[in-house]
């Protein structure tokens, strides 16, 4: 995945980030597995009962279509993530 770059710094937190990853074609990925939305929603539901205060952390390619970045962020927040966020590359 090539990250879009920017120069904003990194919020800190204490629970580790739940990232999900989409890639250049549009794929849905957590933990090394593509999912659909749908089954995005039912991992990131489990995850969230084991860390309701962690950070999702989308890491879109650059050349991804902003709409599935979008829908990542609507699939964290139904699961009940509050804290959401987008990877840059700031090198």
């Amino acid at each position: 995945v090539e990250l879009p770059k920017g120069s904003a710094r990194a919020a800190t937190t204490n629970e580790p980030d739940v990232v999900v990853v989409v890639t250049r074609d549009g794929q849905l990925q957590f933990r090394n597995k593509s999912l659909s939305s749908e089954q995005l929603l039912g991992a990131l539901r489990h995850e969230f009962q084991a860390k309701p205060q962690a950070r999702v952390l989308v890491l879109a390619d650059k050349k991804s279509y902003h709409g599935n970045v979008v829908k990542v962020m609507d699939v964290a927040r139904s699961a009940g993530f509050q804290r959401l966020g987008v990877a840059i590359d700031s090198n």
